[in-house]
C-alpha cells in the first residue's frame, strides 16, 4: 500500500497487482494551505469472502511534506469481518484513538482499522478530515457513514502541521493482496478472484466548500495474472459515467474465463 501511494504514475506490475489506478485532481481552490476533507462515495456489488484479498482505496499527499501519504478505503473479509482502514505514512505521526497503532506497512506512521459489518449492494461514504490544528501538529480523523447519515469513526492520529492540507490530486487503486510478494512473472500468477463495485468520483472540501474531482488518467493494465496473460486482455475494467457534474465508475476485476488445464 505504502509503494501505491507514493509512487503514484508509476507501472506496478512488479510490485503489486492494483487496477484500476484512477488520477483524479480538484483544483488549485485551496492555494498553499490545502483541503481539509476528502470522500469516497463507494458501493460494493461483489466481493470475495475468503479472507484477504481487495483492498478498494483512496490516496492523498500532503502540501508540505512529498514523501507522506494518507489513505482509506475498504477491505472484503470473511462474513462479518469486512474492515475499513485509514493510515498515513511518515514520520512524525502519533496515534491518538485506541483502534489506531504505530507503524504502516512495516515503516513510519500511523495504521487504523475498524471491524465494520458493511454490506453488499449499500453506498458507503469514506471520509477523511482535518479535526484540528495548532502550531506543532494536526489531527486527522477517519469515518464510514452510510447512506442514511449514521457516521462511525475509524480511528484518529496526528501528523505534524508542517504538512500542511491535501494536495489538489488524488488517487484510487484496486489492490489485490495475494499477489504482493508474489513472482514477478504474471504467467505465474493465479488468476484473481471476481470483485464488482462502483464509485464516485472523490470530493474536497476547503473552508466548507465541496469540489467534485475530474479524472486525470485511468490505468488498467498495472497489474497482471495469468488469465491477462492468456488470453492477452486486461482482467479489469472500468466504465466511466459523467452527470449532473460528477464522474462515476463501475469496475470489474477477475471477470475473465480460467486459463484452460492442460
Amino acid at each position: 500500500m505504502k509503494i501505491v501511494c507514493l509512487i503514484i504514475g508509476f507501472i506496478l506490475a512488479t510490485v503489486v497487482f492494483s487496477d484500476p489506478n484512477i488520477d483524479f485532481n480538484w483544483g488549485n481552490h485551496a492555494g498553499n494551505i490545502g483541503y481539509d476533507k476528502a470522500v469516497l462515495p463507494i458501493k460494493v456489488l461483489v466481493a470475495p469472502t475468503i479472507g484477504k484479498t481487495y483492498y478498494y482505496a483512496l490516496c492523498n499527499k500532503f502540501l508540505g511534506d512529498d514523501q507522506s501519504a494518507i489513505y482509506m478505503g475498504l477491505q472484503p473479509r470473511q462474513p462479518g469481518k469486512n474492515l475499513v482502514i485509514f493510515s498515513t505514512f511518515g514520520t512524525g505521526t502519533q496515534s491518538e484513538h485506541s483502534q489506531c497503532v504505530s507503524g504502516a506497512d512495516g515503516g513510519s506512521g500511523t495504521s487504523c482499522s475498524l471491524q465494520y459489518n458493511w454490506n453488499l449492494n449499500e453506498l458507503y461514504y469514506v471520509v477523511m478530515q482535518r479535526a484540528s490544528m495548532n502550531n506543532t501538529h494536526q489531527s486527522w480523523e477517519g469515518y464510514i457513514v452510510t447512506e442514511q447519515g449514521q457516521a462511525t469513526l475509524i480511528g484518529r492520529f496526528s501528523v505534524p502541521s508542517t504538512r500542511r492540507g491535501l494536495k489538489p490530486s488524488s488517487y484510487f487503486f484496486d489492490e489485490y493482496f495475494p499477489f504482493n510478494g508474489a513472482s514477478k512473472d504474471p504467467t505465474k500468477r493465479k488468476c484473481i478472484e471476481y470483485t464488482k463495485f462502483s464509485i464516485t468520483a472523490p470530493l474536497a472540501s476547503y473552508n466548507n466548500q465541496w469540489y467534485p474531482s475530474t479524472p486525470t488518467n485511468i490505468r488498467l493494465d498495472t497489474g497482471k495474472d495469468s488469465c491477462a496473460m492468456y488470453w492477452n486482455k486486461n482482467n479489469a475494467r472500468a466504465n466511466e459515467t459523467f452527470s449532473n457534474g460528477f464522474y462515476s465508475y463501475d469496475i470489474e476485476n477477475g471477470f475473465l474465463p480460467p486459463v484452460p488445464t492442460q
